[in-house]
């Protein structure tokens, strides 16, 4: 068994050594979202089905995301931090290579939880909290980076300090002198899209770790969050804007919506809630 384990472990290493190697030379020959995305959704998910019916563990999947991340992760910063001498050009969708590696083999092994019905494959819960984990300290990085280092802020504002309170003003502001000048819509949309991408994870995790609380308390909670997250802004600048606490809240409404929307699909197909406990021995597993 030990013996097996190793060589699982070795595959495992090497196939996503390979698969990130494969993702950064389309990177580097293509230089194209699409044709990167494409790619690393495929082998993530196709890499994780082979991983999950040879070993029959969800663990395998987790180890596969562990390493796929700190290989991408490695060759993100080299071209970062080298972006002067190296002869890849730093995107910043490059990025969405070390989160689709975590991103897909956890909605593959979402769906494979959801319908495996016999006692095949085990340990989701260990993998889903694992994997979560990890992604957990990629996630606080990004926080802090885009809250205090490199602050996501709406395209423009206005020049006074202050509070600006009259919600959406500034967000119309900018859609008025794109109506009149047919300039800068791209920039706004970009950043609604990353901030609500930034704070749906956050809506999910609160769902989730407060699924025994009452809808009063998340409530607060996604009330005070933004708040809080737009307070750093005018500490450090003195200038606030509501339109970001909005967006920020949607974000997190959202993944709130996501988790109810996946608690319901799984009470529907299996009777039980999310993350309810499921076999702990399989018999094809523990004979091999």
């Amino acid at each position: 068994m030990e013996r097996r384990s190793i060589k699982i472990t070795t595959f495992v290493f090497f196939i996503s050594l390979f698969l990130v190697g494969a993702e950064f030379g389309v990177y580097y020959f293509v230089d194209k979202f699409w044709p990167v995305g494409l790619v690393t959704v495929l082998g993530s998910l196709i890499v994780s089905h082979i991983f999950l019916e040879s070993s029959l563990t969800y663990d395998t999947c987790f180890l596969f995301s562990l390493m796929s991340m700190l290989f991408s992760s490695i060759l993100t910063a080299s071209v970062y931090f080298g972006q002067t001498g190296n002869i890849i050009v730093y995107r910043e969708y490059v990025q969405f290579i070390i989160y689709a590696n975590w991103l897909f083999p956890l909605l593959y092994s979402i769906f494979r939880c959801l319908f495996d019905r016999g006692p095949r494959f085990v340990c989701f819960n260990s993998y889903f909290w694992k994997t979560n984990i990890l992604f957990g300290v990629f996630y606080l990085w990004n926080l802090v980076f885009h809250t205090v280092i490199s602050p996501l802020r709406l395209p423009y504002g206005f020049d006074q300090k202050g509070i600006s309170f009259i919600p959406f003003l500034t967000t119309a502001t900018h859609i008025e002198d794109f109506i009149y000048t047919g300039n800068g819509i791209g920039s706004l949309i970009g950043y609604i899209i990353h901030i609500l991408i930034l704070f749906i994870p956050m809506g999910f995790y609160i769902a989730l770790l407060l699924k025994k609380y009452s809808f009063l308390l998340k409530g607060i909670l996604i009330f005070l969050i933004p708040v809080a997250f737009e307070s750093v802004p005018y500490v450090t600048q003195g200038i606030a804007n509501i339109d970001s606490c909005f967006y920020r809240f949607f974000g997190l409404l959202i993944g709130i919506l996501l988790y109810q929307i996946l608690n319901a699909i799984f009470q529907h197909v299996t009777g039980e809630d999310f993350l309810y406990e499921r076999n702990k021995y399989s018999f094809f597993f523990n004979n091999y």
